[in-house]
Formats: C-alpha cells, structure tokens, sequence
C-alpha cells in the first residue's frame, strides 16, 4: 500500500534458490511463487513457460529466437545445445 501511495509498483518473486526468485519477479503480477524445485513436476513448467526476455533485454536476440520459434525458456532448453551455441556464438 505504501509503495502505491508512493506510484511505485513491487514485483517479488519466490523461489527455493536467489536465481530462481529474480526470474519469478520479472514475470510477478503483483507476486509469483515457485514453489517446488525447478527439477520437479510444477515448478519446472512454471520456469519453461516463463518468456525469454527474463533473461536477456537484447531485442535482435530474442527477435532472432523468435523467427526459430523460441519464445520461452522451455522452448530453448529443448533445443539442442551445440547447434544453438554454433548459431549464436558467445550470445
């Protein structure tokens, strides 16, 4: 409320690990919360479904990653690593 009062707008994110928490925070409304260990059941599809743009703000890249079909982190965790480290080099 005070942050409101204040025109400041909070995103938190939860998560077992710090890394995690900063990915659940870009995509919070006001919160979101990952709750399980990303190897297991629902919280591993919350992170898959999570948009590209929580790790990178490069508009070429994700543009790039967008005309392969890859808009989320699941989509680019299911490519094959070596053929996308070919491609993008240090990217």
């Amino acid at each position: 409320r005070e942050l409101a009062e204040a025109h400041l707008e909070a995103r938190v994110g939860l998560a077992p690990r710090a890394d995690l928490a900063i990915l659940a925070s870009q995509v919070a409304d006001p919160v979101r919360v990952l709750d399980l260990p990303p190897d297991q059941g629902e919280g591993l599809q919350a992170l898959r479904e999570l948009p590209l743009s929580v790790l990178t703000d490069k508009a070429d890249l994700l543009r790039l990653l967008g005309l392969w079909g890859v808009r989320t982190l699941g989509q680019l965790a299911d490519l094959p690593r070596e053929a996308v480290a070919r491609r993008l080099g240090a990217e």
